[in-house]
Formats: structure tokens, C-alpha cells, sequence
């Protein structure tokens, strides 16, 4: 998705809500499941059957709709109320000069995987010390790893390979230029069928069994290669 925006090429993105009898929620107790049918209920969504499914499906592919799409069945009476906390939910208070440094970090990171110095000064022509204060703990971790990477943690040579085989897999699979090893691959654009094609290809790197599950249950490359170096090493 996020390659062809990028581009301007035209293209359909489809998320979903849970399905009833496929998917994640099949794995959850029905207690659960029946908690899950609440808090939808509460946001004006509900959960839906195969044939539900199908219908939506075939509605979406059957319109002229490009880009991304979210179909459900709404209560619009609920939905209607749920809208201000839905539209809010999001809002950043970054300055922009934090939110530049945000989007420029997986290229930094990229570049020093590749062998390259990080240049202090990238860092301090955008914010200055007191502002990188107010970042969430995780960015100050990875701009400390940047700034001291001898110092930062004590991965290993197998760990860093791991998750440098998982990215380099993502970014062909997904067709990015460069991905944040700590944001969701949803938000690159991975669905089930781009999920099947992941885990077969890393399975044939890695020589481990992956999951098309795991990519969604370890949404992030990081939290991903966490497992999957927690499998190999119970084996």
C-alpha cells in the first residue's frame, strides 16, 4: 500500500474487522469472543459470519473503490456517538520537528546496519536535548543505540543477522524502501494472503517453521525476531 501511494499507482487495501468463525478471534474462549462482540457493539461494529464476509468482500471488489477500504456493518446510531473518540484516538502532540526526526529514524537505523557512522548532528539540527526528553521511552532507546551502538544492549552477531534477514524478507514482500523494525507491519500494508507469502519465504531463510499467525500475534519485526530466537532456542 504504502509503495504504490507513494507512487501514485492506484491500489485496494482491505482491513478488517474480526470474523466470526475465521481468523484470530477463533483462538480466544468463547467468553472472550463474546467480549469482543461487546466492544465492537459499544463502537457501532460488529463481528461477522463466512457468508457475512463474502458479501462484504464481493461488495468491495465489485465497486470502484481504490485505496483503503473498511468494510463492515455499522449501527450508525452507535457509530455516530463512538465518532469523536474515533477520530481523536490518533492526534499526536509531537512537535514537527519531533515528528521529522520520528519518520527519519528507521533510515538512520537502516544506514547503520549497513556499516555507515551516524552523524550527531543530523540528530541535533532538528531538536535539541530537552526536547528529545519528551519522546517516548522506546525512540529514546533507539537514538541512544544510534549515538552509542557499542554501548546500547548486548545483542548478538545471530540476533542482529536474524533481524536483519526478517527486514530485508518485509521490505521485498511488502515492496517498501525502508520499514520501522518497531511499527506494526499492518501499517505497511500486510494482510493474510501477504502474511502467508512472508512466512513461507522466511521459513525457507531462516530454516525454522514461521507462522502466517505469529506476524500478527508479534506484529513488529523486533517483537517477531524475539520469538522467533525464544523458538529456535527451544527446539
Amino acid at each position: 500500500m504504502a509503495y504504490h501511494a507513494a507512487r501514485g499507482k492506484p491500489y485496494l487495501s482491505v482491513s478488517w474487522s474480526d470474523w466470526r468463525q475465521t481468523g484470530a478471534i477463533t483462538r480466544l474462549c468463547e467468553a472472550r469472543r463474546n467480549r469482543v462482540d461487546e466492544i465492537f457493539a459499544a463502537l457501532g461494529l460488529k463481528t461477522f459470519s463466512n457468508s457475512e464476509g463474502r458479501y462484504l468482500l464481493a461488495s468491495v471488489l465489485a465497486s470502484a473503490q481504490r485505496g483503503w477500504v473498511f468494510p463492515a456493518f455499522i449501527d450508525a446510531t452507535a457509530f455516530a456517538e463512538q465518532q469523536p473518540v474515533l477520530l481523536t484516538v490518533n492526534v499526536t502532540k509531537e512537535s514537527p520537528q519531533l515528528q521529522s526526526l520520528i519518520s527519519q529514524l528507521p533510515q538512520w537505523e537502516y544506514e547503520q546496519r549497513q556499516g555507515q557512522v551516524f552523524d550527531i548532528s543530523r540528530l541535533t539540527a532538528l531538536i535539541d536535548l530537552d526536547e528529545l526528553k519528551t519522546l517516548a521511552p522506546e525512540f529514546i532507546q533507539r537514538i541512544y543505540a544510534l549515538i552509542f551502538p557499542d554501548e546500547f544492549g548486548s545483542t548478538s552477531g545471530q540476533e542482529n543477522a536474524l533481524l536483519q534477514t526478517i527486514t530485508d524478507t518485509v521490505i521485498e514482500v511488502l515492496k517498501l524502501e525502508q520499514v520501522d523494525t518497531a511499527q506494526p507491519l499492518q501499517n505497511y500494508g500486510l494482510d493474510s494472503i501477504t502474511a502467508m507469502v512472508l512466512a513461507t519465504r522466511l521459513e525457507k531463510r531462516l530454516g525454522q517453521p514461521v507462522k502466517p499467525r505469529w506476524l500478527i500475534d508479534y506484529a513488529t519485526i523486533t517483537a517477531l525476531a524475539a520469538h522467533l530466537q525464544t523458538q529456535e532456542a527451544s527446539v
